[in-house]
């Protein structure tokens, strides 16, 4: 199948380093098992990753093959709200933020002339508002009812699950 698998390592399962929870840290890697082509690109770097995304997208259109993409990235939080990111000194953390790629980015343009100060300030507020906006909607949306829960999903079923469906 022309699929591009893109895997966005940031560095960490559920309160581990990938090193302690994987053979493979290089993830990658585990695309040669499937006779796959595969990279491992910044994924703090905006232009490589789009460059890297790029290739893997050609060769799904051309030559109709899969790939696997691992953008090595970091994530500044725990793994989810219950998780209280005790394994991770500080310092880690700080450096990790000062790779932030939306900030290293914006000074890529603000030293390409791309852009000037103002033109970020009015991009940072306007994502804001939009973020704003975003938060307001759901905090006022109403809950669904929950008989709705699963309306919708039996499409996605894939294995028959009565003996009926099965043939038996």
């Amino acid at each position: 199948l022309p699929v591009v698998y893109f895997v966005v390592n940031n560095l960490y399962g559920m309160g581990l380093r990938v090193e302690q929870g994987s053979a493979v840290s290089e993830l990658y890697r585990k695309a040669c098992a499937y006779n796959m082509q595969s990279w491992r690109v910044d994924g703090n770097d905006v232009l490589a990753v789009r460059d890297a995304v790029r290739k893997a997208a050609e060769l799904a259109r051309d030559q109709h093959e899969p790939s696997l993409l691992e953008a090595v990235s970091y994530r500044f939080r725990g793994h989810s709200v219950v998780d209280p990111d005790r394994y991770r000194d500080k310092e880690e953390v700080q450096h990790g933020r000062d790779e932030d790629p939306v900030r290293a980015f914006a000074s890529r343009l603000l030293a390409a002339g791309v852009l000037d100060e103002q033109s970020l300030q009015e991009i940072d507020a306007q994502v804001q508002r939009e973020v704003d906006e975003a938060v307001k909607f759901a905090d006022e949306s109403p809950d669904p009812p929950v008989e709705q829960f699963m309306q919708g999903l039996e499409e996605y079923v894939y294995a028959p699950d009565t003996a009926e469906q099965k043939g038996n």
